[in-house]
């Protein structure tokens, strides 16, 4: 298996946590800019990155800060090493604030659009964008968040190994 690792890019930080962008991020937004696509990529970037920087707010109130959170054309990932040490209510409220505020963003761009504050065009984007995103990250999935919280709802009532096999 031919593996390389990439350098990721330092772009910024809150508290103790450190955001990255992967290097094919640049890549993929040239991309996305020449087939005609580059709004949508903008906005749902900035999406992700207010999705997960709403998991690193709750995780932050329980004093548990992510160590970072890096920007990659798959999404964005976020790392904990101390989630552990949360309780399982305080980890499905830090899972839950992720698709909270991608719900909130997409309704949002509803009432954007009504008050004349956004386009119907960027509207719309934000709008399916945060649906998407909403959509795809609530999949029973691990390691997106809907896999991720049923597996600690499943933990309340079955071994961590059969939890893991499921």
């Amino acid at each position: 298996c031919f593996y390389v690792k990439m350098k990721r890019w330092r772009i910024g930080g809150f508290g103790a946590t450190e955001v990255y962008l992967h290097p094919a991020m640049l890549l993929y937004a040239l991309y996305a800019f020449l087939i005609g696509h580059g709004w949508y990529m903008f906005i749902a970037t900035i999406s992700i990155v207010l999705h997960e920087g709403a998991h690193a707010f709750v995780a932050l109130l329980f004093g548990k800060p992510p160590s970072c959170i890096e920007i990659t054309p798959m999404g964005a990932v976020m790392r904990m090493e101390e989630d552990r040490y949360l309780s399982t209510g305080k980890q499905i409220l830090v899972l839950l604030a992720g698709p909270m505020m991608t719900f909130i963003l997409a309704v949002s761009s509803i009432a954007l659009v009504k008050g004349g504050f956004l386009t119907n065009e960027i509207g719309y984007l934000l709008f399916i964008s945060n649906l998407s995103i909403l959509l795809l990250n609530l999949l029973p999935v691990h390691p997106l968040d809907g896999g991720r919280i049923l597996a600690l709802v499943l933990c309340c009532f079955l071994s961590m190994r059969k939890v893991t096999r499921i």
